[in-house]
């Protein structure tokens, strides 16, 4: 227990950190939720990760905004970066960006210390399993909305919650300090939270 405490605060404390939070999302990319003109802020789920958690990049990378506008930035140096990506189908590194999975796994090293950051979608949730928005730079969320830029338009999702009327979304974070993660020990921590909510 001291040790996940101690990970924990040196992550979030340090400048090798992880903020999990809301994701804005521009109603421009995402207005057939509710019909919305303006700006919208969905609950789901958004990490992003210490630096050493990241994929090592190739050269320059393009980051992307909340509207979808790029941003190149120079290569930066892949010492110490360790980050990859392994989600419940089996696909692996960059290739998981806009697919669907019941959980994902971020693994890598801070240090000499292995880490495994695992989220897991929950069945009751709309759009299970989720579509996941992983990109090499270190964001990490579960999107179950982003169906029209996940299937470049083949795919279209129309939700609305009904006025006075409330959804629950449900996801839990695994993060495991000292060793990295198998998918048996996973889906296990999958399971059970399948099973207690």
């Amino acid at each position: 227990m001291t040790q996940r405490r101690d990970f924990i605060k040196k992550s979030v404390l340090g400048t090798a950190g992880i903020a999990i939070g809301c994701m804005g999302l521009s109603s421009k990319s995402y207005a057939s939720i509710i019909g919305s003109n303006e700006r919208i802020n969905l609950a789901v789920i958004g990490i992003r990760v210490a630096r050493q958690l990241e994929l090592p990049s190739d050269g320059d990378i393009t980051l992307y905004s909340a509207d979808g506008y790029p941003t190149k930035v120079k290569g930066m140096s892949n010492e110490g970066i360790s980050g990859d990506y392994r989600s419940s189908e089996g696909g692996t590194g960059l290739g998981v960006w806009g697919t669907r999975a019941k959980w994902m796994d971020l693994y890598g090293n801070i240090g000499d210390e292995k880490i495994s950051l695992v989220i897991c979608d929950h069945p009751k949730n709309p759009c299970y399993p989720t579509y996941w928005h992983a990109r090499g730079y270190g964001l990490f969320s579960a999107n179950p909305f982003g169906w029209n830029d996940f299937t470049k338009g083949e795919e279209q999702l129309n939700y609305s919650i009904p006025a006075g009327q409330s959804i629950t979304f449900r996801y839990r974070v695994i993060i495991s300090s000292g060793n990295h993660l198998n998918d048996t020990e996973i889906n296990s921590f999958a399971d059970e939270f399948t099973g207690k909510y």
